[in-house]
């Protein structure tokens, strides 16, 4: 049987820029589920994001071990606030209502993870990574129809928006009515960026093992 295998540190890459140009403190954070592969690459698709942006910036990252656990999800995230973090990325299914919960408190930005979560603080919440589930499953019935659907893995990246002609299944949900929050400039750089990704012309690679940064060599 294939399997599809998204490509979310692809998404994540965006977010990350996308925070390192909006930082104000160069500080940013990621509050993770759990410590596995999966999400790892996550991790790390956000943390290269943001330092291809910016090479200084700091990523810090908290993983709670723990799903359900809201108030565990708002302790870590205002840790990382105290901490300098002025964005966070949450990927923690309902821990994360907890890191939304602190960034509404603190009046900072966080992203979404696999659904848009705009409506959960529509003044917090400035984009999420959003997958294309419904493009998904038609990709697979595709697939079956065409009777290529043998033990392949099939690994789709980003699509400019949502069920965009190409077999991308990961999209960055709308600013909603946060669009003037982003500067122009800014909103510029990160379309390019995003077309980039998609055309090849940055590799975000995978990666399932956590990077160990090295103190600097020089």
């Amino acid at each position: 049987v294939a399997s599809i295998f998204p490509m979310q540190q692809e998404a994540t890459y965006l977010l990350g820029a996308l925070a390192a140009m909006m930082s104000k403190t160069n500080v940013i954070g990621f509050v993770g589920g759990e410590k596995y592969p999966n999400l790892i690459n996550i991790y790390e698709g956000y943390k290269q994001g943001a330092h291809d942006i910016k090479n200084n910036i700091t990523v810090l990252a908290t993983y709670l071990d723990d799903w359900d656990n809201p108030s565990k999800g708002k302790k870590a995230a205002l840790s990382q606030i105290s901490d300098g973090a002025d964005f966070l990325l949450q990927v923690a299914d309902t821990s994360g209502l907890g890191v939304i919960e602190a960034t509404k408190e603190e009046k900072i930005f966080v992203f979404g993870a696999i659904s848009d979560q705009h409506k959960l603080a529509p003044n917090t919440v400035l984009t999420s990574f959003v997958l294309d589930v419904e493009k998904a499953f038609d990709q697979v019935i595709k697939m079956i129809q065409r009777g290529n659907f043998s033990g392949q893995v099939f690994k789709p990246g980003l699509e400019s928006y949502k069920e965009a002609p190409n077999e991308g299944i990961l999209y960055i949900a709308p600013f909603h009515d946060l669009e003037n929050s982003i500067p122009d400039d800014i909103k510029i750089k990160f379309n390019q960026l995003k077309e980039d990704i998609i055309k090849g012309k940055i590799i975000v690679p995978e990666r399932y093992d956590q990077i160990v940064d090295e103190p600097n060599k020089n």
